[in-house]
């Protein structure tokens, strides 16, 4: 409260008087606090005030006989500190029953707003996560509404149970180098701050502070969990906010999960860890690895790959292009294998990265499009080439490398014979070519499927049989198994799928649509065909799942489905009955013998659904409705890592339920958990 603005001679004094209702309320016991220290001319103020709730009244007079003047009065508050500064005091919230669309909040609708300054310079908020089933619990916290400058938000846990959370780096400031310090977000200016993923159960404290020293900021806070485990979860708000980190090539290193994702300084390696199961999937266990290249606008990273517990890839780091790397999951041991193509600018592209025992195999270019095979155990010295098979500059262009018991097979084209299988003995150096279409024909070889560990099948085509289904036999050469389609025309065989010692697949008689198929490689390699719906199966999404093969098919009278079959025409069929035409199921992945994959019931969108065949009347289940409503989170990328179900979706949403995302609302696209 300031008085100011009157003439040179007046002597002016502010009080606050407490209004008790009565009659005469200005006694001195009602009193609060006065400014009577001014001469005059002089302004007089009443600043840092604590008043408790009620009824005040404000007199401004004249000190003795002073003359008269009209003056100025300025008032302004502030409401009462709601959150209190240490842990032991900490504004306690409960959260039961919150979500995304029903958050709990403090806000200024109602005029008063939270606040952080110099006098208050913490605000400490405590919340306790508890989901009983699985121990791991999801949190959102947002600030918003910063229009006084900038505000840091903070996630804290007293981990040692000292009463206090401790500067454990000794840098005189709580940052995330400090061991009790969960998670920061600290964006300069008024922007929002966000922290939100899956945290372990336990007390956790939620603090807003300035983010420059001394200044102050007026802010909302947005908080509401869902239990993890039970429903799908974000593991973490990579890019804090209705950003997307946009997390792509998921893949299982010892039982760890490594992605590719952009925290908002560029795409660079994660990982979360698996070392301790219940920690997979959680912010404690989440973070970066490593920025190959700081700032990178496209992913640059790629070809992820376990070779015997170490992480191998392709990356550039704007430096060397594009060659191959190798991590054991610290930043230090994120480390350049070799630059294979050293001209200035050049990439070796590796690609196709393939374990064989301890050896790496691999794809690449020492120079121009010369790709050819190439080997790795891990050093610089030891990542050679292997053979040229392929004269001239473009090279033999090998593909689909291919581990069957410690012998790789792969093909290539060596610019005489056409593109033809070939086969690695174990150690050595000369691959051998297994001639399938004799001259200069290309075989096409594909689909190379192991069946039993040490057998071999794949597609091939010759001018006289067409694509069909090959396998190498006992004494090492190749050997057509099927003539689905008689003479010289395709039948398209594909999405080659091993049960067992069935060997499943896709295939065109000529007579219908593309069907369902199996080999049993036990039994003379029999053929049976197990669909021939007229107009209808034309299969794909082969998986199994726990020893029973399911596949997406149509019956020819309605939309897509769920199939599985036991090996016999009688045993296969639709197992799920999703009302509407477009359910499309996709992505099907097993994880601990329950099928998941992603449909669309024509009211929940694109999907996350499960089929348990355990069950005693399985069913498709709708895992989670993540956007409620017919938007759909469209998940992706459904990957199972040691028994847990990780993918990517988006749970941006329009606020007021439009069919229209707004990527104000959610958290964009980010890695979920199950």
């Amino acid at each position: 409260m300031r008085l100011d603005g009157f003439n040179a001679t007046l002597n002016a004094d502010v009080q606050i008087y407490r209004n008790d209702g009565s009659i005469a309320p200005l006694t001195p016991q009602n009193l609060v606090v006065a400014s009577i220290q001014g001469g005059p001319g002089i302004a007089e103020s009443i600043s840092n005030q604590r008043l408790a709730a009620g009824d005040y009244l404000i007199r401004v007079s004249r000190f003795g006989n002073t003359g008269n003047s009209t003056y100025n009065l300025t008032v302004s508050g502030l409401p009462g500190d709601r959150a209190p500064n240490t842990i032991q005091t900490a504004r306690p919230l409960n959260l039961s029953g919150t979500n995304i669309r029903a958050p709990f909040t403090l806000t200024g609708a109602d005029g008063a707003p939270e606040f952080i300054n110099s006098a208050d310079r913490i605000d400490l908020y405590k919340v306790d996560l508890n989901t009983a089933a699985t121990g791991r619990t999801f949190l959102s916290v947002r600030l918003t509404n910063l229009p006084n400058g900038t505000a840091d938000l903070l996630l804290l846990q007293d981990t040692n149970n000292n009463g206090r959370i401790d500067d454990t780096n000794g840098s005189g400031i709580l940052d995330q180098g400090d061991a009790e310090v969960i998670s920061i977000s600290a964006r300069t200016g008024s922007s929002p701050e966000a922290i939100g993923g899956t945290f372990l159960d336990g007390t956790y404290y939620i603090m807003a502070r300035p983010g420059v020293e001394g200044q102050a900021s007026f802010y909302d806070l947005s908080i509401y969990t869902a239990p993890g485990g039970t429903v799908p979860t974000i593991t973490r708000d990579i890019l804090a906010g209705s950003g997307s980190s946009d997390p792509r090539e998921f893949t299982n290193v010892s039982g760890s999960l490594y992605f590719i994702a952009n925290d908002g300084e560029g795409y660079a390696l994660w990982k979360s860890e698996g070392a301790i199961s219940t920690r997979l999937g959680t912010v404690q266990a989440t973070s970066k690895v490593r920025a190959i290249r700081q700032g990178a606008t496209s992913t640059e990273i790629s070809e992820l790959t376990d070779i015997n517990g170490t992480l191998y890839f392709a990356a550039n780091d704007g430096v060397n292009g594009t060659e191959l790397w190798k991590s054991d999951g610290t930043a230090a041991g994120t480390v350049l294998v070799k630059d294979i193509n050293t001209v200035v600018g050049g990439s070796s592209s590796p690609r196709a990265l393939t374990a064989v025992g301890d050896t790496l195999y691999f794809v690449a270019s020492s120079q121009g499009n010369n790709f050819e095979l190439w080997q790795s155990d891990g050093t610089a010295a030891g990542t050679v080439q292997v053979a040229e098979l392929g004269a001239g500059l473009i090279g033999s262009l090998p593909e689909s490398l291919t581990n069957v018991n410690g012998t790789l097979f792969f093909t290539a084209n060596d610019g005489v014979n056409g593109r033809e299988l070939y086969r690695l003995a174990p150690g050595g150096t000369t691959p051998q070519r297994l001639d399938i279409a004799p001259g200069g024909s290309n075989a096409f070889p594909e689909n190379l499927t192991i069946v039993n560990d040490t057998g071999l099948y794949f597609t091939a085509v010759t001018d006289a049989n067409g694509l069909e289904i090959w396998k190498i036999d006992a004494g090492g050469n190749p050997f057509r198994v099927t003539e689905i389609r008689p003479g010289s025309l395709d039948s398209g065989a594909a999405n080659l799928t091993t049960v067992g010692s069935n060997l499943y697949f896709t295939a065109f008689d000529g007579n219908s649509r593309n069907q369902l198929w199996r080999i049993d490689t036990a039994n003379a390699d029999v053929l049976s065909q197990l669909t021939s719906v007229n107009g209808g199966a034309n299969p794909s999404n082969l998986i199994n799942v726990n020893g029973t093969l399911f596949f997406s098919a149509t019956d020819g009278a309605s939309g897509r489905q769920i199939w599985s079959t036991n090996g016999t025409a009688a045993g296969t069929g639709a197992r799920t009955n999703i009302d509407f035409d477009e359910v499309n199921p996709e992505n099907l992945v097993d994880v601990n013998g329950v099928l998941y994959f992603t449909a669309n019931d024509g009211e929940s969108g694109n999907e996350l659904w499960r089929y348990n065949p355990a069950d005693s009347n399985p069913q498709a289940e709708l895992v989670s409705d993540i956007i409620p409503g017919d938007i759909g989170s469209n998940p992706q990328e459904l990957t199972n890592i040691s028994g847990r179900l990780f993918f990517r979706a988006d749970n941006s949403f329009d606020v007021n339920g439009d069919d229209v995302i707004d990527e104000g609302e959610g958290n964009g696209v980010e890695l979920w958990g199950l």
